[in-house]
């Protein structure tokens, strides 16, 4: 009785545990949330926080769309200047450059098709096998450029 309790239990606790994430999801996830949070400093629109990706990180993918909602969407605001609810960003990853759109309206996320607003490209230096094998944890300089 002991054993199959013990066996229940390690059962259990396995199944309580979320799949990992790759490193290099993790890598693209930072780079795409610190590009989307500094455009949304540049643009004085820090009240919208991240609420949700797809795909998530348990899934290596190229493209990420990135939901970002207004933490002031139930509130009245006083200002007289229209503000959107939500803002959709999707994050491109073709090897060593990164690109990062906006999505014109709040209904981008229906099965109409829209063209996303390309915001900034950030292209990464490669960096030298012999680099990453002296100092592994070592972050490249980061180069980006407005569109």
């Amino acid at each position: 009785m002991k054993k199959y309790l013990i066996m229940m239990m390690s059962l259990w606790l396995s199944a309580c545990q979320q799949p990992e994430s790759n490193h290099q999801s993790q890598q693209q996830h930072f780079i795409c949330k610190s590009l989307i949070e500094g455009y949304l400093k540049s643009q004085a629109l820090q009240n919208y926080q991240f609420y949700s990706m797809q795909p998530t990180l348990q899934f290596s993918s190229a493209t990420r769309h990135y939901h970002y909602q207004s933490s002031m969407a139930h509130q009245s605001v006083l200002v007289q200047q229209p503000r959107r609810k939500n803002i959709d960003f999707i994050c491109q990853q073709q090897q060593q450059r990164f690109t990062l759109s906006l999505l014109p309206n709040e209904h981008a996320t229906t099965a109409k098709q829209v063209t996303p607003i390309q915001l900034l490209q950030l292209d990464l230096p490669m960096q030298d096998s012999q680099d990453n094998q002296n100092n592994p944890s070592a972050l490249p300089n980061y180069a980006a450029r407005g569109l």
